[in-house]
């Protein structure tokens, strides 16, 4: 049993727990240990929204479309026959769905969950802060 995966050393305050066996499946001990080593904590109703703003307005309209992309292939072309041809596939995809993630829909999540800054802006949309007095100087009290 470890701790931590290689790929995960070095890192600090981990929050996870890891294990190998040599078979692909969880026996008594395992199971029993893991149990015994993790906790539960529930998000209160209604806050989902305001830790996770990626997943909310980012990340389900990249997944939508994502998800349509691949059905439309599917329908139109079948399954793939190569391994490579759907990795290559999944990859353009991918790419494709990723970019079709507009700029308004990260905005307006991160304004729903208020983790960006609101101060006047510009017409450009850029923050309209006054000049500094005394070329950035502040006056000492």
């Amino acid at each position: 049993m470890s701790n931590c995966p290689r790929r995960a050393e070095g890192l600090q305050n981990t929050r996870g727990y890891y294990t190998v066996q040599a078979k692909a499946y969880c026996d008594k001990k395992v199971m029993i240990e893991w149990i015994d080593k993790t906790s539960v904590v529930y998000v209160p109703p209604g806050v989902t929204g305001l830790v996770r703003p990626m997943d909310i307005a980012v990340m389900k309209t990249f997944k939508d479309r994502l998800r349509e992309l691949y059905t439309k292939f599917a329908i139109e072309n079948g399954t793939f026959t190569y391994v490579a041809q759907k990795r290559h596939h999944i990859a353009a995809s991918l790419l494709q769905a990723w970019d079709e993630v507009d700029e308004e829909s990260i905005r307006s999540g991160m304004l729903k969950a208020a983790l960006m800054a609101m101060a006047p802006r510009d017409a450009q949309g850029v923050f309209a802060t006054s000049k500094p007095a005394s070329g950035g100087v502040v006056d000492e009290l």
